[in-house]
């Protein structure tokens, strides 16, 4: 594949910062140059803000140096690797120059991390990076008869998350409810924000689908139960209870009550009913009621919070990176709060 300049996946960003470290003698790239490297495809610490690469210069250094970033796809690197050109001062000289790649602390880079090949010929200098380091590497550039005259370029690995959303979330009595999502970093020599942010939470919309469902077969039910001595008409479903977003962010803020959880939560139906036997003058009369959780029957309600039917749509930004992921709810136990039997004596 042809190499083209300046190439880069999903916005990924080179940042270079040419400084000035000693005037130009007899080697161009006297000072010093950062590079941000280290980017692999697909992965969950790019961040959105990425754009194309800048440069800041210090005009007085006279210093030339450009670069070409390929990612892993083009140069078979597993981070990608940059092709650095360099200038040497005069155009015509016999000295060797050379190169040397060492961490910050001076401890050799170890060759299956960042190595680099050198074609003096031409000037130019490529960095492969093979794995992710820790700490800031420095490339060298020397006159072999006179080390003092040199030129550095320093860099980094910008450290990548892999993040993993929990697949449900579990209720339990008197605990605030928390959506805590896996974090795993590369670790790198720049470092990136870790912190969950932007969170928002809304109730699915197949669960409010089901609650009306639910609510329509009470309400019906409860008019086919009056059907005997009454007409009804008009049966209506009405608004949503303590099912608003405002409620759904509520919910993730204060400590799980199953018994507010059962008897908040529902939907409104209303009909008019009038009795079979009613004079042709009698005002109509008219129900408002409101279907609540706690009023589903056990076999539906738990194969609702059984832990994996949709419930709550999560959103949130990690390093910029949105995530977004639907969870079901299950719950540790709805304690019980009481027993009747229907008849308490019995005779054989």
């Amino acid at each position: 594949m042809e190499k083209q300049n300046k190439k880069f996946n999903g916005g990924k960003i080179v940042k270079i910062a040419l400084i000035s470290l000693a005037s130009l003698l007899a080697l161009g790239v006297a000072g010093t140059t950062g590079y941000l490297i280290g980017r692999m495809q697909n992965t969950t610490s790019e961040t959105s803000d990425d754009k194309e690469p800048v440069a800041d210069v210090d005009e007085n250094s006279g210093v030339a140096i450009t670069s070409k970033y390929y990612a892993a796809s083009q140069s078979g690197d597993a981070y990608g690797s940059f092709e650095i050109t360099y200038t040497v001062t005069p155009v015509i000289y016999t000295d060797e120059i050379k190169a040397e790649l060492k961490y910050a602390d001076g401890s050799a880079v170890p060759s299956d991390v960042l190595s680099f090949d050198h074609d003096a010929t031409h000037t130019k200098i490529t960095v492969h990076c093979k794995a992710v380091f820790t700490q800031r590497a420095i490339l060298t550039l020397y006159a072999a008869n006179n080390p003092d005259i040199k030129g550095t370029v320093n860099f980094d690995f910008k450290e990548k998350l892999t993040v993993t959303l929990p697949d449900s979330i579990a209720l339990t009595e008197g605990e605030i409810l928390t959506i805590k999502p896996t974090i795993v970093t590369t670790g790198g020599s720049v470092s990136v924000d870790k912190e969950i942010r932007n969170a928002t939470y809304k109730w699915n919309t197949s669960f409010t689908n089901w609650v009306g469902t639910q609510a329509k077969a009470y309400m019906d039910a409860e008019c086919d139960d009056m059907a005997m001595n009454c007409s009804t008409w008009d049966e209506t479903l009405g608004d949503l209870v303590g099912l608003s977003a405002s409620d759904c962010a509520t919910f993730f803020s204060t400590a799980f009550s199953s018994n507010d959880f059962l008897t908040t939560k529902g939907q409104n139906y209303s009909y008019y009913w009038q009795w079979s036997d009613a004079d042709s003058t009698d005002e109509d009369n008219f129900c408002e009621s409101t279907w609540y959780l706690g009023k589903a029957a056990r076999s539906e309600f738990l194969t609702q919070f059984n832990g994996t039917t949709p419930i709550i749509d999560f959103t949130c930004t990690i390093n910029n990176q949105s995530y977004t992921k639907t969870f079901g709810l299950s719950m540790d136990a709805i304690p019980v709060t009481g027993i009747a039997p229907g008849v308490t004596n019995h005779v054989f």
